[in-house]
């Protein structure tokens, strides 16, 4: 049989097993040959080109090394002449689990040193090589092997042929996340900026036509990056919630509501005013939960968003030879598939085989080889399924990518003549009718996820702080740090990091009890009240760094002092302020009243303080009546001492002068008087 022949013997045969046995299945890492004898080795590491079209030759490069020192060792190669029908017949080629190919060529190397990598090139006219029927474009298997000393080693990789056979192009979507970390600083936990690897990769991913970047709220804010992205050419972005929190172990909780809208309201293009300033279209109705498989749960909680995510578990209803477009559209509450006129959920369910082949990892050239020749044939397979019906698929790089490998294999993705790049906002439309799959399960646990305990502690921490949180006369800064907590005890990163997310929590409840008792009342000496209307002081100091407005209120249990009113106070910065609280008293008696500070919103911050007042109220007249009296009485005295000293003053008098005029005395007179008569 000919070349020719047998060629499209093989493809008709392949194309038979494809339909039996289905066309589509999971591609989790391109598998390596088995391995070859110690210290013998082949590596294609280079195909040029790697989709052949109208150039002459094709040249194969790689190296090879053995483990003894050969004088010369002969290298063949071998093209396959069937494409491959199915990513599961290009994968077992790969694996060495099928026929090499046709020989086309071979080539000799000299004085090959022992255990030292030696390189090789190989030039083959295309005119050699097995490609017949424009009509058979597509994957060929090609194998370099060696013999040498009985030896035989070799490796495969994928070789691409676009014979320019019209063909309804493949639309392809790729979806690459990127949003900010979590790790412990001096600070505590706190998100962190995405790194430099990832910054760099995302702006180059946001150059390719046909992907759009998910961005975490936190980055979208950053101007800088902002910029750079529409700079680059970004399309539409995807707005992740703040901290890349977990939307499908939220949805896993049984209290949520909370949390539910701290993600809307985080990723909402409403509150992303920088990203828009910037020039990006925000697409906040997308939600990308990472799980291993879909269940009804998330899909529930996310209904009225489109849910991005694995198609893993979701199959057709029917049994079919091509792979389905990426939309269905399922009912929240039943979890079935619904058609495009029922009410329900959109689901964009990623192509598996793809999307496990952007994030699969590999450990040397050949290997990078190998995973960029299987997208390429698998998006070239997909094509060929129905050449002359156009379908519509997404794939989904891996989260926070941070090589160019991930932007070179998107590369691969879309770039060839039978791919249509387009946004993820234009999947569904182009996607013609929702795919009917298999019913979603109910619950696929999360592993690693927030616990329903760990979102009860910190809403009773938030709760303890409301009431301290409402009288800062700036409260927008501290009630924007409890939600970002909240979110972040969320993250996705978190749940690798358990005990992170703990000491997080910790961190969290022991800021809110701070925050809670850093307002209180000085406790003061007892108080004496002794008239019926006073004001009585009552200090209240504050260990805040930034001014509170609170309102001090006295609570009496006993009728004999009546609090008047309540009396608001301005407390400065690690500081303190006097509140004169007007109170009435009404008989006599000790009273405990209690001190209740509260804030703005009417919560109580602090009422542990007691007043001891002792109420005196009687003593007010009392005290009045008695000096009034003693004033009287004082005066009265003082009248009668006085008239009768005068009295006594008169009597004195004239009890001296024996009743008669008392003679004038001439004082100038001699004082020699005589006391008989005398002559003149």
């Amino acid at each position: 049989m000919s070349g020719r022949f047998r060629g499209i013997a093989i493809l008709l045969a392949g194309a038979l097993v494809s339909a039996v046995c289905g066309a589509f299945g999971g591609f989790e890492a391109v598998a390596t040959p088995a391995a070859p004898e110690s210290g013998y080795t082949v590596e294609i590491d280079d195909l040029a080109p790697r989709v052949v079209t109208n150039q002459t030759s094709v040249k194969v490069s790689g190296t090879v090394s053995f483990a003894k020192a050969q004088s010369e060792a002969t290298l063949s190669v071998f093209v396959r002449a069937d494409s491959m029908v199915t990513v599961s017949d290009a994968k077992a080629y790969l694996e060495d689990f099928n026929y090499a190919g046709d020989f086309v060529a071979a080539t000799t190397l000299k004085d090959v040193k022992a255990g030292t990598p030696t390189p090789f090139s190989i030039s083959i006219p295309t005119d050699d090589l097995p490609f017949y029927s424009p009509f058979f474009w597509g994957p060929r298997g090609i194998e370099v092997r060696a013999e040498v000393e009985g030896r035989v080693v070799s490796d495969r990789s994928l070789l691409l042929w676009d014979s320019g056979y019209e063909v309804q192009p493949l639309n392809l979507s790729v979806v690459s996340s990127i949003a900010m970390g979590v790790d412990e600083t001096d600070q505590g936990v706190r998100a962190t900026n995405a790194r430099g690897g990832q910054v760099r990769v995302a702006q180059s991913l946001a150059g390719v036509e046909g992907v759009t970047l998910a961005v975490g709220a936190g980055l979208l804010e950053q101007e800088d990056f902002a910029r750079s992205l529409v700079k680059a050419g970004a399309g539409p972005v995807i707005s992740l919630p703040a901290a890349d929190a977990d939307v499908a172990g939220i949805a896993h909780l049984s209290q949520r509501s909370q949390i539910v809208q701290l993600v809307q309201d985080s990723k909402s293009a409403a509150n992303l005013p920088v990203a828009r300033g910037a020039g990006l279209q925000v697409l906040d109705d997308f939600v990308l939960p990472e799980v291993e498989e879909l269940d009804r749960q998330v899909v529930d909680l996310w209904a009225d968003q489109t849910v991005v995510s694995t198609g893993q578990g979701l199959a057709p209803l029917d049994v079919l030879t091509y792979d389905p477009s990426a939309w269905s559209r399922y009912d929240a509450q039943t979890g079935s598939a619904v058609n495009a006129e029922e009410p329900g959920t959109d689901l964009l369910l990623a192509h598996n085989a793809l999307s496990d082949l952007l994030s699969s990892s590999a450990t040397s050239k050949s290997d990078e080889l190998d995973v960029q020749q299987m997208i390429r044939s698998t998006t070239a397979i997909i094509t060929r399924q129905l050449p002359n019906q156009s379908r519509t698929v997404l794939a989904l790089t891996q989260r926070n990518p941070d090589s160019e490998v991930t932007v070179a294999r998107v590369k691969a993705a879309l770039a060839d003549r039978w791919v249509n790049p387009i946004s993820v906002a234009d999947v569904k439309d182009m996607s013609g009718a929702p795919e009917p799959r298999t019913a979603l399960p109910d619950l696929v646990p999360s592993a690693g996820s927030i616990t329903d305990a760990e979102v009860r502690s910190l809403y009773e921490a938030i709760e303890s702080t409301a009431a301290m949180t409402s009288a800062l006369e700036d409260s927008t800064g501290t009630v924007a740090e409890q939600r970002s907590r909240v979110l972040l005890a969320t993250s996705l990163a978190l749940r690798e990091q358990p005990d992170l997310r703990s000491r997080l929590i910790k961190g969290v409840n022991e800021e809110a009890e701070a925050l809670a008792t850093s307002v209180k009342v000085e406790q003061s000496a007892p108080i004496n009240l002794l008239d019926r209307k006073a004001h009585l002081p009552v200090r209240v100091s504050s260990a805040l760094d930034e001014p509170v407005n609170v309102v001090v209120e006295l609570v009496s249990p006993d009728p004999r002092l009546q609090i008047e009113q309540s009396v608001d106070v301005s407390v400065p910065a690690r500081g303190s302020s006097l509140a004169e609280i007007p109170v009435r008293a009404i008989g006599s008696g000790n009273v405990a009243v209690q001190v209740k500070v509260k804030g703005p919103n009417g919560l109580v911050i602090d009422d542990a303080a007691r007043l001891q007042i002792r109420v005196r109220a009687e003593w007010e007249s009392v005290g009045t009546l008695v000096f009034s009296i003693a004033l009287a009485l004082l005066l009265a005295a003082g009248i009668w001492r006085t008239i009768r000293r005068g009295r006594r003053v008169d009597i004195a008098e004239e009890d001296a002068s024996g009743g008669l005029e008392t003679p004038h005395v001439n004082e100038g007179a001699p004082t020699d008087l005589s006391l008989g008569g005398h002559d003149e």
